[in-house]
């Protein structure tokens, strides 16, 4: 699936595409950074998301496809001595 990165300079409008959501974050964060374009986005065809929203999209997804993974091979996920500390159960 194609993004579109879309950012501004001055008074022009910008369009690139990229072919993996990666791709599209590295551009994005690149001409939002080093280049100082203003309101970056990146779309997915059917929506529009900022560079923080995009972000916590694709973490998202990671963790999704981690558990996805772990639950397909019969693993079950055992919290750390840490995260039942954090969380009072033992």
């Amino acid at each position: 699936m194609p993004y579109f990165i879309e950012g501004w300079i001055d008074d022009c409008k910008l369009t690139a595409t990229a072919r993996t959501a990666k791709q599209a974050f590295a551009e994005a964060i690149d001409w939002h950074v080093a280049k100082q374009f203003s309101a970056v986005s990146i779309r997915d065809g059917s929506r529009t998301y900022s560079i923080p929203e995009f972000s916590e999209l694709m973490a998202l997804q990671q963790i999704a496809d981690t558990r996805s993974y772990t639950d397909s091979r019969g693993t079950n996920y055992e919290p750390n001595t840490r995260d039942r500390e954090q969380t009072g159960k033992s």
